[in-house]
């Protein structure tokens, strides 16, 4: 049995980013705001229900709006530099366990080589870091970051690919927005990968 949620892009009740609830959009206090996600400038108009995102390499989604308008309305907090995993967030070792994995493993399916999985991510805002055969620190916006660590498979173990958090994250954002972020993320990978 397949565990996890049937996936939100495919599932018609937040597939497309108009099914957004109106208390996302009420929230938000200006008519326009400038976003930077993932080192892509953007735009949110407010009262025509719209985010636009021109060089984003993945097209809109119910997720993607449902992360920046999350964002937009969250309260600001100094995050820091400590990192956890998603299971060391709080609720964490539940949510995402069986619920709500994260989907990395399509990441992994996609990467041929190390370099490919470089290549791709110099295409994001962040920069190299020293862990595991490969790490990046992305900034998903300037006061949310997070950290992907890869380590190359052999003959006797596959490749894996883990993600870090900035420990609070959970004070920032639900861990249901911190989850589509992960998601958001792997298909803009996915996408760059592609290319």
């Amino acid at each position: 049995m397949k565990s996890g949620p049937l996936e939100p892009d495919k599932n018609p009740l937040f597939s497309k980013p108009e099914s957004i609830p109106e208390v996302y959009w009420e929230r938000l206090t200006q008519d326009s705001y400038d976003v930077t996600f993932l080192g892509f400038q953007g735009k949110v108009l407010t009262k025509l229900k719209k985010i636009e995102i021109p060089d984003l390499p993945i097209a809109e989604s119910f997720q993607l709006y449902l992360v920046i308008l999350s964002y937009l309305s969250a309260k600001k907090i100094n995050l820091g530099n400590d990192w956890v995993l998603a299971k060391e967030l709080k609720g964490g070792i539940h949510f995402f366990d069986r619920s709500h994995p994260l989907t990395v493993r399509s990441v992994l399916n996609k990467v041929d080589s190390k370099d490919s999985l470089m290549k791709a991510f110099s295409n994001l805002k962040g920069f190299q870091i020293d862990y595991g055969d490969f790490s990046y620190q992305i900034e998903v916006f300037p006061e949310i970051h997070l950290r992907y660590i890869f380590f190359e498979g052999d003959d006797e173990f596959d490749s894996e690919l883990t993600v870090n958090f900035q420990k609070g994250i959970e004070e920032m954002l639900s861990l249901d927005v911190i989850w589509a972020m992960v998601n958001v993320i792997n298909k803009v990978l996915l996408a760059l990968l592609k290319n």
